[in-house]
């Protein structure tokens, strides 16, 4: 495919077209993070619930499965938090090239520390998330079981 031939206004654009599809691409991500996880937390305590005052009890084998969601959501959740992760790396690509071409300094220090988390943030976050999901997983589980 051909290039095709640009000024540096057209180029400006056509990165800052980019930098803005990037950005809402990651937003667009992170809302659905929080979508999923509400809703896992919201069924898991619905089934906690149910157990506790309905008096829902499975068998030991089907109850032993509602342990799986937390690991599932753990799964889940890095792999949203990769696909963050590069949407921010895109978009801080695409600004410090709009900005060279502008004659600015690309050594931003906010860009470089926020953009993309380490894995101290990485840990912060999903063991917030998973934290709470696995404590109602276990709460659904134990309650699910039939009374001995």
């Amino acid at each position: 495919m051909e290039a095709v031939p640009l000024d540096d206004k057209g180029r400006i654009d056509a990165y800052l077209t980019m930098y803005k599809a990037q950005m809402e691409h990651c937003r667009t991500t992170m809302d659905i993070e929080w979508r999923v996880t509400f809703a896992a937390w919201t069924l898991l305590a619905g089934i906690a619930y149910g157990a506790a005052k309905e008096g829902v009890h499975l068998p030991p084998a089907i109850a032993w499965a509602v342990l799986l969601v937390a690991p599932a959501h753990l799964v889940w959740l890095v792999m949203i938090h990769r696909s963050e992760d590069f949407d921010k790396k895109l978009w801080s690509e695409y600004r410090a090239k709009v900005l060279a071409l502008l004659g600015e300094s690309t050594r931003d220090a906010t860009a470089a520390v926020w953009t993309v988390r380490g894995l101290a943030r990485h840990a912060a976050w999903l063991s917030v998330e998973v934290g709470m999901t696995a404590l109602l997983t276990v709460i659904a589980w134990r309650l699910l079981l039939p009374k001995a």
